[in-house]
């Protein structure tokens, strides 16, 4: 009965990952001082049982279903108007986005390096498009890293220094679910709308490998290295600005380590 009436109290329901009341007001008061640049987002509907389903593995890949869309742009601070009634008005915006009128979107921004985001709705006014903040800011979440027990790397390498020489470093690598090792990657693993600027390091880096005299050899590892150089949304996604973070492995053969 205790845990019951605890659950009714307000404010009980509430996300952690959210902020409160006080926090917001500063927030506001951050966007309406500072030319906060932000970046803007398509937020897709999703039906949760068909994204059950799609989380599900299919020949031993695992699909990724996507909550967001993958066209974000980033609008610099100077393009932002804030208005004391908790909008946001974008005078003139760029073509890149007006696609966003009438359709839901993914605020994100940095306020003292911390991550934030919203949900909302861009509309169509007579001096451009405006976006009204919600009552809702909440923090973009640290992803879990992936763990395994049957497989773990460790860079080590050497470091000139001016009062030491040859100092021996390591650090420990990070894995993502989004780059399965020991499984060949293929161009559709690609997003779609990513695959034309994807096209384009790949055809620079095989026309740099082959004037060095490199080997290629198959390929495989070109398709992991262009389609994380063409992922707009990985850093659009970091909760806090600035952070170094481990090195990420996303490909791994007999010869080649990525």
């Amino acid at each position: 009965m205790q845990n019951q009436e605890e659950k009714n109290q307000p404010g009980a329901q509430k996300n952690s990952s959210q902020l409160t009341g006080i926090e917001r007001q500063l927030v506001l008061q951050y966007l309406m001082d500072a030319n906060v640049p932000v970046t803007l987002t398509e937020e897709i509907e999703i039906d949760q049982e068909k994204a059950a389903e799609n989380e599900k593995s299919e020949n031993g890949h695992r699909i990724r279903t996507v909550a967001s869309g993958v066209f974000p742009v980033a609008l610099p601070g100077e393009q932002i108007t804030v208005l004391d009634q908790g909008i946001i008005l974008l005078k003139n915006p760029p073509e890149s986005v007006k696609v966003f009128d009438g359709k839901k979107v993914r605020v994100q921004f940095y306020f003292n390096r911390l991550g934030l985001y919203f949900i909302t709705t861009v509309k169509a006014v007579k001096s451009g498009l405006a976006l009204v903040i919600p009552s809702v800011i909440s923090k973009i979440q640290e992803k879990e890293a992936k763990k395994t027990e049957n497989f773990s790397a460790v860079l080590c390498f050497n470091s000139n220094s001016s009062s030491e020489k040859n100092i021996s470093s390591s650090v420990n690598c990070g894995f993502s679910p989004e780059y399965p090792l020991f499984v060949n990657p293929k161009w559709s693993d690609v997003e779609e709308p990513n695959q034309q600027e994807a096209k384009k390091y790949l055809e620079k880096f095989v026309m740099l490998l082959r004037s060095d005299g490199k080997s290629i050899g198959n390929g495989l590892f070109l398709i992991s290295v262009v389609r994380f150089l063409s992922d707009k949304n990985f850093s659009q996604n970091q909760p806090i600005e600035g952070r170094k973070n481990p090195p990420q492995i996303i490909y791994i053969d007999s010869e080649r380590l990525v």
